[in-house]
């Protein structure tokens, strides 16, 4: 049995609508680093291969690179910038960071909207408590992932994130370990 009868009455109670400005936060920076991350991907492959071509096509006395001699050293260097850029901001592992914090706390909201786990015991006003409680352990819990993701980038180590489900347990933290990938 769902524990409201519409959305509106749902996204009234404090504990929901500070859970949904979250999620939404997370999920908005995770989407700006997937662009960011197939910009620069896509980028760097698409100008690469033109590159190849370009040198490819760059025989004879006619050829493209005796009209434009600075073609190939150009798009060397856009290419470069490209996979530089790739590398340096981390825009994947920030895309894949921000989806996973954006995910458990969509899941502890519907453990909240099913009144699962943790939640199945609790009065209305207590699930909503929990809820609050839960998205803040989960947010403050991404800034010291954060945190040593940045720790992790500085020493040049790859990092691993943790992907194991997610679980209602409080005392079960994400951490980020510094394991070959």
């Amino acid at each position: 049995m769902w524990p409201f009868k519409t959305n509106q009455e749902a996204s009234a109670i404090p504990g929901v609508v500070f859970a949904d400005e979250r999620i939404a936060h997370f999920k908005k920076t995770a989407d700006r680093q997937k662009r960011w991350w197939r910009l620069f991907q896509y980028t760097t492959i698409i100008i690469t291969v033109l590159l190849t071509v370009v040198a490819g096509l760059s025989v004879g006395d006619e050829a493209v690179i005796n009209k434009v001699p600075w073609l190939i050293p150009g798009m060397s260097g856009i290419a470069a910038l490209c996979s530089t850029l790739l590398a340096a901001s981390r825009a994947q592992e920030q895309y894949l960071y921000h989806r996973k914090i954006e995910v458990k706390m969509k899941a502890e909201k519907i453990l909240y909207e099913q009144g699962a786990g943790a939640y199945s015991k609790l009065s209305d006003e207590g699930r909503a408590r929990r809820l609050t409680e839960r998205i803040v352990e989960i947010w403050t819990s991404s800034f010291e992932e954060w945190e040593s993701s940045i720790r992790q980038s500085q020493t040049d180590q790859p990092i691993k994130l943790d992907t194991n489900a997610v679980s209602s347990d409080s005392s079960r933290e994400p951490s980020l370990s510094p394991e070959p990938l």
